[in-house]
């Protein structure tokens, strides 16, 4: 029964209090740090607030067809980088894609015992663990980037993003945050805060200096916490070949996608 009973009341959480027009008014005239002390007192900010009110569906189908765009009917291997629950994971997996999950130890010992869960293991990201991983046709960094940008500068999480994209023989997806303190306070504002032109103009900005050996196109925007940050940027990108050197495609910039 508590199996049954703990999804319930997620949802609840989710639609009652989260997804209530009122609540919501109301809280964006809060500061964040109010609002993250709030969701945290009520239960529905914790390791897995992804679960608890974000559907990971939509992201996963944005995921899925550009995979299935960029190398047809080809059945990939898929890193799923910080896969906290394992709910792209999964999701991938019952698509046909072979994906594993990799999170920190201390998330995954919070998934809730008795669902079907798929290959997700216990691994520290790291500058040194890194080239202990395997090559895998597509690598997936899900609400990772902004953490190791806030966590430990921007450099360093360009350096860590390049390593991981030696991991990735074809293509790469890649979230950004649409909120400026994800990423930390050290530095000027990145963007203009749950704005797309501006956060898409900051991705595809920093994906063409980071990783200039592969082409990024804009995916979407997948939905995210209802409060604070409605949604936030997936690009998606495949892996320049030699041959292609001479003939790149400019990917597209925020004034093309919303003018």
């Amino acid at each position: 029964m508590s199996g049954k009973l703990s999804p319930m009341l997620r949802r609840l959480r989710r639609r009652v209090l989260l997804g209530n027009p009122v609540i919501r008014l109301f809280a964006r005239w809060l500061p964040t740090s109010t609002r993250q002390h709030l969701a945290s007192a009520t239960g529905m900010y914790d390791v897995h607030r992804y679960q608890d009110y974000r559907d990971p569906t939509a992201k996963a189908m944005l995921i899925t067809e550009f995979l299935r765009g960029s190398m047809g009917s080809h059945r990939q291997s898929v890193l799923d980088i910080g896969c906290n629950a394992g709910e792209v994971t999964r999701y991938l997996n019952n698509q046909g894609f072979l994906t594993v999950g990799i999170d920190r130890r201390e998330v995954l010992a919070r998934v809730p015992s008795g669902g079907r869960h798929f290959a997700l293991i216990p691994f520290e990201v790291d500058s040194a663990s890194v080239p202990r991983l395997p090559s895998f046709d597509c690598v997936l960094l899900l609400s990772v980037h902004h953490q190791w940008v806030a966590t430990n500068g921007d450099a360093t999480a360009r350096e860590l993003v390049r390593l991981l994209s030696g991991r990735a023989e074809r293509t790469m997806v890649i979230e950004f945050s649409s909120l400026n303190a994800k990423y930390g306070h050290t530095h000027p504002e990145l963007f203009d805060d749950n704005t797309p032109s501006s956060v898409i103009e900051y991705a595809v900005g920093w994906l063409a200096t980071t990783l200039p050996n592969f082409v990024f196109s804009y995916l979407g925007l997948n939905e995210e916490h209802p409060v604070d940050e409605p949604y936030r940027v997936l690009f998606g990108g495949t892996r320049i070949e030699a041959s292609d050197s001479d003939s790149i495609c400019v990917p597209l910039t925020a004034t093309d996608r919303f003018s």
